[in-house]
């Protein structure tokens, strides 16, 4: 019941913030069967699937052997998803099926982990292929296969290279590494309740002359979780972070940094089940986090919390319409785990 109540309030918030983005919405959403992929993710679709790392050549002893399989396998697994995520609120067939013909599967070097994915898309175009109109019993049975298929070949994955594959990292040891309570102590003392314009600003100002990485992104989350989310979409906050994120530079408040990143630019695209979700955009940035970790491991082999980072960083989902918040995209999730609501 509190779930729900939170869940409302939360849908609230953030609709009662976009009502004019709303209406746009939908007038879109009596156009299902007239928009394509590429309309509703503002990029086009090969950008949007399409983020390999064949560009990256590890040492021999890297810490994590199959991390740009890992990275490469993982892109496949979102992509699926982000494929049926379309089809189920547009139910555009033809493109959905398009699409499919365009994941490309020799990326996987694991040859047992490649013919799961194989078998869920095989049970996805058979799917499209026998879908009819008529049949409402017989289509969810074929979705059912498809989406059985799908949660087996992500879980053989992230089971296969979980954590635990390359290190002990207890709990304890994770949160402390990535703690950031003294900054948000300085933070709260410097702002207060109620700072000007002039006072965050200069106080960004400052962040960004700070020479250490690791410090200059835990001030950086600590200015966005004191002020809320709202004001974490200021143009000049997310500019700090675009600096942050494509510096080049490896923080273990990277990850968390790219998901505050994500969920201020989907604000701008808006937060209905209808919006433009720019998942192309935000993988481009995803692949910059996940490059910048490897450079890292590269030269750190033994920092447990970056390989964590490194995996996390993969394993992450796209931005979905639909999931477990009711009222909109799944973007308001992030905003509420990450402590971007304020006080």
């Amino acid at each position: 019941m509190k779930k729900t109540i939170i869940c409302f309030l939360l849908g609230a918030m953030i609709m009662s913030c976009n009502s004019t983005n709303i209406n746009v919405e939908n007038e879109k959403a009596s156009l299902t069967n007239d928009v394509t992929i590429e309309d509703i993710m503002a990029v086009n679709v090969e950008d949007y699937f399409c983020h390999y790392m064949e560009d990256i050549d590890l040492p021999g002893d890297f810490p994590i052997p199959d991390a740009v399989d890992i990275y490469n396998t993982s892109v496949i697994v979102q992509s699926l998803y982000s494929v049926d995520d379309f089809w189920r609120v547009f139910e555009n067939n033809e493109d959905a099926m398009s699409t499919l013909h365009k994941v490309d599967l020799s990326v996987i070097k694991d040859k047992n982990i490649r013919s799961l994915a194989q078998e869920a898309i095989d049970k996805y175009k058979y799917f499209f292929e026998h879908f009819d109109a008529t049949d409402d019993d017989a289509n969810q049975a074929l979705w059912h296969e498809f989406r059985k298929s799908l949660r087996i070949f992500d879980s053989t994955l992230i089971e296969k290279h979980h954590v635990s594959t390359y290190v002990n990292l207890g709990e304890d040891e994770y949160w402390q590494a990535l703690d950031f309570s003294e900054q948000q102590k300085e933070v709260a003392e410097r702002l207060g309740n109620n700072p000007t314009e002039d006072m965050k600003h200069a106080m960004l100002d400052d962040i960004l002359l700070m020479e250490n990485f690791e410090e200059k992104c835990a001030y950086t989350y600590a200015y966005i979780t004191h002020l809320g989310f709202y004001d974490a979409s200021d143009e000049k906050l997310k500019d700090v972070l675009y600096n942050l994120l494509t510096d080049g530079r490896y923080s273990h408040h990277l990850f968390f940094l790219w998901r505050v990143w994500r969920a201020t630019v989907q604000h701008y695209y808006g937060s209905s089940k209808m919006s433009d979700i720019a998942n192309g955009i935000y993988n481009r940035m995803r692949l910059e986090v996940a490059k910048n970790t490897l450079n890292y491991l590269a030269k750190n082999p033994t920092d447990k919390v970056a390989i964590n980072q490194y995996l996390m960083t993969a394993y992450h989902k796209n931005v979905a319409r639909i999931g477990d918040y009711p009222y909109g995209n799944q973007s308001v999730i992030d905003v509420y785990i990450l402590g971007l609501i304020g006080e």
